[in-house]
């Protein structure tokens, strides 16, 4: 390719092969252009989609007093764990039918 003249605003203009100078096309006739706009428009769609998901489908508040119903479920809780302790009944941890085996301390090696 050699450069045949000056184009317009002083770039050089390559010599077709016929001999006739062209003029440069314009920037978005090029395909790199919007290749590399193409990485920032995905996220500014991407960005709009998740805002318009996130206010279209906002989650409720489950209860407005959220605080005050907390601590009435830890009060039940606590008076549960109470009743359970005052209720139990003192279960043996082994039956005094079974006698650990002495010979297997006794013998040694």
């Amino acid at each position: 390719m050699t450069v045949a003249s000056e184009g317009e605003r002083g770039r050089a203009v390559p010599e077709q092969g016929d001999g006739t100078n062209s003029q440069p096309l314009p920037w978005y006739r090029h395909r790199w252009p919007w290749i590399l706009m193409a990485g920032p428009f995905a996220a500014v769609v991407g960005s709009l989609l998740s805002a318009w998901l996130a206010i279209a489908n906002a989650d409720p508040v489950i209860d407005e007093d959220y605080y005050e119903h907390g601590l009435q479920i830890n009060s039940k809780l606590q008076q549960q764990e109470a009743a359970q302790r005052a209720s139990a009944v003192s279960v043996p941890t082994r039956s005094p039918a079974v006698r650990p085996n002495r010979r297997s301390a006794d013998v040694s090696d």
